[in-house]
């Protein structure tokens, strides 16, 4: 044997003794445990974990969910429909203003009576 394994082993031998390593693994061995009255899941969280086995979660399409969540999504340009209608509404009242003039001028008689 080497001078290094037997200065391995000694210091081996230095630490069982010093920490008295086989009484601490013979209190391990001791230990009883009564795992008869240990609960992991509740009724509850088993059925909870019972419907989601049987959510026939293999049957999502997981391609084409992918595929939408990587479509741009369409976001209203509200700005420019706020210009547009801007436009309209300034063509519209350009529009009655002329009206107005030509039945001023020419003579011309609307009547809303019903």
């Amino acid at each position: 044997m080497s001078a290094a394994a037997r200065f391995l082993i000694s210091d081996l031998v230095f630490y069982l003794q010093k920490y008295n390593v086989e009484r601490e693994i013979q209190k391990i061995k001791d230990i009883s445990i009564d795992f008869g009255t240990i609960e992991i899941l509740d009724p509850e969280t088993e059925r909870k974990l019972d419907d989601l086995a049987n959510a026939q979660l293999d049957a999502i399409d997981f391609d084409s969910y992918h595929a939408q969540l990587d479509k741009i999504p369409v976001v209203p340009r509200l700005g420019a429909v706020a210009t547009q209608l801007d436009s309209l509404a300034t063509q519209v009242s350009s529009f009655v203003i002329s009206l107005v003039y030509v039945n001023n001028t020419h003579g011309f008689h609307c009547s809303t009576t019903s």
